[in-house]
This record gives C-alpha cells, sequence and structure tokens, in this order.
C-alpha cells in the first residue's frame, strides 16, 4: 500500500503512525482491507491520525488498539508492539481498573471524563506512578451499534506529583513560622512529611549535638517505627554503620541506590522504598551543618531531575525553619542573659550605694574629730589612719563600678569564621537600602575589579551590623534628595579596606576625635535629625577591634560630608598570628627617667576641680615645691608660658581648651620639650593613655591618685627633661 494512488484517504499521512498503517499488510489482518472498513471506523481513524492530541480508538469485541503520534509518550515502551493490539493486553496491568470503564459505556452508551486518575502503569519496564486525564466517547456506526470507543488522553504525571510536592514545601514554610525552637521545628517538619508519604515514604531527623558537633541525635521520626533497627538514636559523621553519614559531613547529599529491606514501611504504596536520600541540613561543611534527614524515595517514580529540584527545595524549606528558630533560641538566650545581668547590676549598685556610704560616715565623724583634737597628736594621727582606710575602701568600690562597665563591654558575642566581605557588605547594602531609598540618596557600591573573594575572618552578623551602621549613618547625616553614598572595597597589602562616603553634614575637625566616643554626638544647625551619633560608633568601633581591625574618620569640615576607612587583616595572616595580635598591647612609649632629689621645682596644676586642686597645691608647697594653678587649657598654656614650670600636673576633661591639646601647645612652644607632662584623668583605658602618649605627656594617672604614688613619681623626675627623653617620649 506505499503507492498514495492505491492507500486510502483517511490512512493518508507523513507521521510514524500513519506510515506504520499504510505499510501494514491487512490482507492477513482481522480487521480487513481498510477500504472495506466500516465508515465508522473510517472517520475516525482518519480524525485520530490528524489530530495534536494524544487520542486513541478501541474498536471491535476485541478494542483493538489504534493510537497516533501524540499519543506514543504516553505508551512508553510499549511501543510500537502495542498498535493494533488487544486493549486488555496493552494495558494489562490496570486492565482490572480499566475494564468496567468499558463496560459502562458499552451498557449506557454514554462518554465519560475523569481527571488526574492515578494507574501504576508499567511503560518502562518498571512499575510507574502515573496520572492521566481522558474523555471516553462510544463509536456508534450506521446501524446505532456501538462499534468502539474514541479516547482522547493527556499524561498529568509530571504536574500532579509537582503540585503535590510544592503543597509539601508551602506546609513546610507554614507549620514552622510560629516556631521558637529547633525541637518544635522538628515536631512540626515530621507533622508537615506525614502528609505526603507517597514521596517520603518514609523519614528520620537527625539533629547535631549541642555539645559535639561530630555528634547526630534522632530527632523525630517520619511514618516509621522509632525501634526499627536502621532508626539509630544516635550516630556520628564518621561512622558509616547503617547510614553512610560519613559521606555527607560535607554538606553534599548522596542517594542510595538498591536499597532491599521488606521491613522498611511503604507509605501510601504497596512497595517498600528502593532508594533513600541523606539530605545534609544546612551549609556546607561540618561546623554549618544543622541537622541530616534521611528520606525515602518513591519507589514508582524515577530519581530524575524533578525529584532532585524537590529534595533541594526540601532541604532549603527545613534548613531554614531549623536556623530561624536557631536565631530565636540566640535572642531568647541572650535576652534571658541581659535580664540576669540586669538584675545583678541592679543588685550590685544597690548593695555599692550601701557600701558607698559605709565609708563616708566615719570620715565625715573624722573630720569632727580633727576639729575637736587639735592639742591630740595620738587622737588626730589615728583618726587620720581611719580615714585614709575608709578612703582606700571609697576607692575600690569605684574600682568595682567601672568594672561593672567593663563587664558589660565584654557581653559583645561574636562567632568568628573564614568569610567572604564581599558578601557580608552586600548584606548590609541590602539592609540599608530602604533608608537610603527613603532620603532619595543616590548609592554606588564599588568591589575590586576581579570579583575575587575578599576573605577575612569575622563574625557574618557583626560585619552586617557595622556597615549597616555606618551605611544608615551616612543615610541619615545626608540631606534628603541629593545625598551621594558610597561604599568601596579595595585591598592594600595584607588588609581589606572598606570605606563609606557621604556629601552629608560632615563633622567638624573638633570633634571628630570624640566621634566614637559613648553617647557622643554632633547636632548640624538647622537638620531635622532628632538623635545624632549615640552609642552606635562607640558599637562599631568596638565591633571594628574585636576583628582586630580599625576605624578612622575624615571629614573637611560642617557639609562637606564624612569618610568612614574600616581595616580588616585579610585571611593570608594566620589566627595564631591574630591571636598573637590581639594579646599585645597597645605600644605606649615613655622618657626613661632617672632620679634627681627636687630642687628649684615648679609645679603647674591644671584642673576644673577647684577642690582637688586645691588639696594637691597644700600638698606641694608643704612638700617645698613653688606651685601655680590654672583651671582649663587654656589658663594652663598661658601658665606654663609666663610660670615655667618643671612639672606639668594637669587633668584631661577640662573646659575650653581639653588636656590633650594643652599638651600639644605646651610642646609647641618654646622650652616645651624640657617640661614633664603628667595627664591626671578618670580614664584608664589603655585607649585613653595612647591618646595621652600621642598628645605628648610623659605618663598617665588615673584619679584618685595615692599621695605616695605622686611623691615618688615627682622625686624620680629630673629638673628638665634631656633631649634624648624628648625624642624618645613621642613617636
Amino acid at each position: 500500500m506505499s503507492d498514495l494512488t492505491t492507500i486510502p484517504t483517511f490512512l493518508q499521512g507523513d507521521g510514524e503512525i500513519a506510515q506504520s498503517l499504510q505499510a501494514l499488510d491487512w490482507a492477513t489482518h482481522p480487521l480487513g482491507p481498510p477500504q472495506d472498513w466500516p465508515d465508522a471506523l473510517k472517520t475516525t481513524v482518519h480524525l485520530l491520525l490528524h489530530s495534536p492530541q494524544g487520542m486513541f480508538i478501541w474498536w471491535g469485541d476485541d478494542l483493538i488498539h489504534f493510537y497516533n503520534d501524540a499519543y506514543i509518550p504516553l505508551v512508553g515502551e510499549k511501543h510500537p508492539n502495542c498498535l493494533l493490539q488487544p486493549a486488555s493486553e496493552v494495558w494489562r496491568e490496570v486492565w482490572d481498573d480499566v475494564a468496567p470503564m468499558v463496560d459502562e459505556i458499552r451498557t449506557t452508551e454514554q462518554g465519560r471524563k475523569e481527571e488526574d486518575r492515578l494507574f501504576i502503569l508499567n511503560r518502562y519496564g518498571y512499575p510507574e506512578e502515573t496520572y492521566y486525564s481522558y474523555s471516553h466517547t462510544p463509536i456508534i456506526d450506521s446501524s446505532e451499534t456501538i462499534r468502539g470507543i474514541l479516547g482522547i488522553a493527556k499524561d498529568a504525571t509530571k504536574r500532579v506529583v509537582m503540585n503535590r510536592r510544592h503543597k509539601l514545601i508551602q506546609e513546610i514554610f507554614d507549620c514552622t513560622k510560629g516556631a521558637m525552637t529547633r525541637e518544635e521545628v522538628c515536631v512540626d517538619v515530621r507533622n508537615a512529611l506525614q502528609t505526603n508519604t507517597l514521596d517520603i515514604p518514609f523519614g528520620l531527623l537527625y539533629g547535631i549535638d549541642a555539645e559535639d558537633t561530630g555528634k547526630l541525635i534522632l530527632k523525630q521520626t517520619v511514618a516509621i517505627d522509632p525501634a526499627h533497627p536502621t532508626a539509630l538514636p544516635e550516630a556520628r559523621f564518621s561512622e558509616s554503620s547503617v547510614w553512610p553519614f560519613d559521606k555527607v559531613g560535607d554538606g553534599s547529599e548522596i542517594i542510595i541506590e538498591e536499597v532491599d529491606d521488606s521491613s522498611f514501611p511503604t507509605g501510601d504504596w504497596n512497595t517498600p522504598p528502593t532508594q533513600v536520600a541523606l539530605i545534609p541540613l544546612g551549609g556546607t561543611g561540618t561546623k554549618e551543618i544543622c541537622g541530616v534527614l534521611v528520606a525515602a524515595l518513591n519507589p514508582l517514580r524515577p530519581y530524575d531531575e524533578d525529584y532532585a529540584s524537590f529534595l533541594e527545595m526540601l532541604r532549603g524549606a527545613v534548613s531554614s525553619a531549623i536556623f530561624r528558630a536557631r536565631a530565636f533560641e540566640d535572642e531568647a538566650l541572650r535576652n534571658q542573659e541581659l535580664k540576669e545581668g540586669d538584675r545583678r547590676k541592679d543588685e550590685f549598685l544597690a548593695s555599692l550605694a550601701h557600701e558607698l556610704r559605709n565609708p563616708l560616715a566615719p570620715i565625715r565623724s573624722g573630720l569632727e574629730v580633727l576639729k575637736l583634737a587639735k592639742d591630740d597628736p595620738a587622737r588626730t594621727e589615728e583618726t587620720m589612719a581611719m580615714m585614709v582606710r575608709q578612703t582606700e575602701q571609697m576607692v575600690r568600690l569605684i574600682d568595682d563600678l567601672l568594672d561593672v562597665s567593663r563587664i558589660t563591654r565584654g557581653k559583645v558575642n561574636v562567632r568568628l569564621e573564614e568569610l567572604d566581605l564581599i558578601i557580608e557588605l552586600r548584606n548590609a547594602v541590602d539592609a540599608s537600602m530602604p533608608f537610603i531609598k527613603a532620603a532619595n540618596h543616590h548609592f554606588e557600591l564599588k568591589l575590586p575589579d576581579d570579583q575575587e573573594k575578599v576573605m577575612i575572618f569575622g563574625d557574618p552578623h557583626r560585619l552586617t551590623q557595622i556597615f549597616s551602621n555606618l551605611l544608615n549613618n551616612a543615610a541619615k547625616y545626608t540631606p534628603k534628595g541629593n545625598g551621594k553614598i558610597s561604599l568601596e572595597v579595595t585591598t592594600e597589602k595584607d588588609h581589606a579596606v572598606v570605606t563609606v562616603r557621604d556629601n552629608g553634614y560632615g563633622i567638624p575637625p573638633d570633634r571628630q576625635e570624640q566621634i566614637f566616643s559613648m553617647f557622643e554626638q554632633f547636632m548640624h544647625r538647622g537638620n531635622d535629625v532628632s538623635n545624632g551619633l549615640g552609642i552606635g560608633l562607640t558599637l562599631v568601633r568596638s565591633l571594628v577591634e574585636i576583628h582586630q581591625g580599625t576605624i578612622s574618620v575624615e571629614s573637611e569640615g560642617t557639609d562637606k560630608g564624612s569618610t568612614f576607612t574600616v581595616r580588616f587583616p585579610l585571611l593570608s595572616q594566620s589566627p595564631e598570628q591574630r591571636s598573637l595580635r590581639a594579646s599585645e598591647p597597645p605600644a605606649t612609649v615613655q622618657a626613661k627617667l632617672s632620679f634627681e632629689p627636687p630642687r628649684d621645682r615648679k609645679i603647674l596644676i591644671a584642673d576644673d576641680n577647684e577642690t582637688a586642686t586645691f588639696a594637691m597645691q597644700m600638698i606641694f608647697e608643704m612638700e617645698g615645691y613653688e606651685v601655680e594653678v590654672a583651671s582649663d587649657g587654656v589658663e594652663a598654656v598661658e601658665a606654663a608660658h609666663n610660670f615655667h614650670p618643671n612639672i606639668v600636673l594637669m587633668d584631661i576633661g577640662m573646659p575650653n581648651m581639653d588636656g590633650h591639646e594643652a599638651a600639644r601647645r605646651i610642646r609647641a612652644m618654646e622650652g616645651g620639650d624640657e617640661i614633664h607632662l603628667v595627664a591626671i584623668s578618670g580614664w584608664g583605658r589603655e585607649s585613653d593613655m595612647q591618646k595621652s602618649d600621642e598628645a605628648g605627656f610623659d605618663r598617665h594617672l588615673v584619679k584618685p591618685v595615692n599621695p605616695d604614688q605622686l611623691r615618688e613619681l615627682l622625686h624620680s623626675l629630673p629638673a628638665r627633661r634631656s633631649s634624648e627623653q624628648s625624642a624618645s617620649s613621642r613617636p
């Protein structure tokens, strides 16, 4: 029948099925020559061969199976042998379900339609879960007798399975969003997984042991008895007993093929699973993994790209829920610690107030005794000794009060790890963009041209906090509507350098040293910023220093914008080097002093506390010194110029001009390098001492200064600083 002139019109066509029908020797076939077929069959076959939809015909008592090219994928490897075979043979594995439908159509002479009908077919040599949407219509000949069935079928398997899997992922997101602990997450994930034991016939959910990150603890079981031998209560990443956990320690998912265990639960199927996935939850690297999900796979679906994508979504949903709960736990723990710290601090301050009153009472009484015991040396000496003891007690109590501040600063929690600084900077930019956009600023991110990673040792959360704080400040202190803000990343030798620039209100030069101090803020005239730079930059500096970094600020002045520069050691430096550097105190240089008895000594005392100045003046005059006093930095500079002192004892926090600036100006005057400068301040941190050293002071003493300590210092100082001492005392 290869000659078109001999091929019936209804069989003509270029498709694979049409060609097969044309090439067939119909003389020996039960249907006989096509030209002798009933008109109903001819018409239906013609329709079938020219339809773009998947169609089939079951004809005659034997339901001979015709189909078209679009229907070939629906029969899989049964094609082409199933063409013109009895339908009961073609679909032998499901004929018990199909035969009643055929009988119904023949009896009622009515068609039928069904959506997403489940059939377990053997199309590729194995049982397969499939879903079909189809319609069956009776084929009636001229005698109004049903001679066959015309079917239109569509494979809905991909859509049905995908929707079912997406529903499970959404269920996990929905049911875990309120979970505040990891234990709650595990329960919620188990409940969600039990709604779909088609794709996950059973599961084992393991968490990481809190004390041992290499140890796994079974948290929940899904559709499997916790006593099942494969439900190990504990396991380790280094072990490979029942489950090869040692293969997922690096964060890689593995599929165990051809699992043969008839004791496994079957889920909603009658067939035990033959494949099991080990899904690490979290990132890569054992330390970042937050758990492992052992998930049996659907025995009636192939493990293909769709299945792999589903498992990856499952991994992401469960991991994000665990990480979110862990963040809640960490926050709850921090809050608990803060509350406990506040409680202890309140109790300590209450006790401190009580203890401060205790020495004050005898000191006050001692003053009265001294008034009355003018002619009683023994009583006077005894009373003074008591007052000294009580004063020392007060000093110790004040030192304890300062320790509270140190403890509070020590509560800053960091989790250092190797990371790419670029990623954390992008996170910070993302966090700050709403503020930048709300103010209608222009923002520019400048990254290295080579796009290589900038690896440092840091805490991701704290790094984001540092730079989002700087960006938020830039947005806040730049006039709305015409602001230009940029963040630039470069590398210089062994350091990563991050620069945040803005063209905002700027910072006056005389305020730039204090801008990182606690509660320090600069209010620009006429702006609408209600809060200035308070504790934010103090926190930024603390966090930068914890990362062994530095931060500096530059501004040409008011309305000239600001530039904050942060430097971090690159990861090329070993942790040992960083640890060694972190343990070294800031370098300080002090003059080498030689002993010389006091003679012709002039002392200048500069302090805005008149009471303290008066007391020190009396002590030194009784010691034989010539003393001049000043109440602020300006007076101190003038007195140094006119009085020519050997020694200057100077407070730092004075009005009009602080002690640091006064020291610089004294050093700059003629003969200033020969004067011994001693800072006396209530601030005693290493950074405070470093600032005094940089300003030109020889020593930095912390209030209250013990008189004996001060006497020893003054007696040890030469009358004038030598040129060598002047050179060595400052960089």
